[in-house]
């Protein structure tokens, strides 16, 4: 995995235009790896370029372009454990009640099942 990206600590302005700049690199690259960030919004964009870089570090190029979003495991056990809901006092009733009903409307899956085979059967007639 790469290294992760840094904000340059100065600011700088262009020599040509005066245009404020900052720079956003990479340490360990030789030379570094910089990224030019020129204009107004130049300190709020190198940012949001550093967060951006580093966000995506490790995610395929590919997975990037499909616009998929890739959230990392622990990320999401931090979100499902915070809106976990606590159990209630009659939630083991509750549960068992659920059970309960969903092994009555099986049954009478089954006998409405049956009764219908019998009826085709018959020929609509009853016996």
């Amino acid at each position: 995995m790469s290294e992760r990206w840094k904000l340059g600590w100065l600011e700088s302005y262009n020599a040509y235009t005066g245009e404020p700049e900052r720079f956003v690199y990479r340490p360990g690259d030789d030379e570094h790896t910089r990224i030019c960030v020129r204009g107004e919004n130049c300190d709020e964009d190198a940012r949001r370029i550093v967060a951006s870089v580093n966000a995506c570090l490790g995610t395929p190029t590919e997975t990037l372009e499909a616009g998929v979003v890739v959230v990392p495991v622990e990320v999401a056990r931090e979100y499902v454990e915070s809106h976990r809901v606590p159990p209630t006092p009659n939630a083991a009733e509750n549960q068992r009640r659920i059970e309960r009903a969903i092994a009555a409307t099986q049954r009478l899956d089954e006998h409405l099942a049956a009764a219908l085979s019998r009826l085709q059967q018959n020929g609509g007639a009853r016996r």
